[in-house]
C-alpha cells in the first residue's frame, strides 16, 4: 500500500493494527503520531519507545519490521519510524 494519499480513517487504522502488532513482540509505545513528509510524499506513522534507548536502534528497527511483516502490514519503506521516547528529556 502506498501511504501518500490516506484518509484520516485510513491513518486511524493502520496505526491501530501497528499497535497492536508492536505491542505483540513486547515493544512498549510511548506515543504514536503522523506527520506528512513533503520530502517523500507520503505519510509516516512515528512511534516513539523506551527500546530506543534500551535496546538500540537496530534491534528495535528488526523487531518493527518483524512485527508488521507477522501482521501482515504492508508498509512503505520509511513508512514507520522509531524514535527514542528519551528525546528531549
Amino acid at each position: 500500500m502506498i501511504w501518500s494519499n490516506l484518509t484520516d480513517e485510513q491513518r486511524k487504522d493502520i496505526e491501530s493494527k501497528v499497535r497492536v502488532a508492536v505491542r505483540g513482540v513486547g515493544m512498549p509505545i510511548t506515543t504514536t503520531r503522523w506527520a506528512y513528509v513533503d520530502g517523500l510524499q507520503q505519510w509516516q506513522l512515528l512511534i516513539a519507545t523506551t527500546w530506543i534507548d534500551q535496546k538500540g536502534r537496530e534491534t528495535t528497527n528488526r523487531a518493527l519490521t518483524d512485527a508488521l511483516r507477522k501482521a501482515n502490514i504492508d508498509a512503505p519503506m520509511n513508512g514507520a519510524v522509531l524514535d527514542s521516547s528519551q528525546k528531549g528529556e
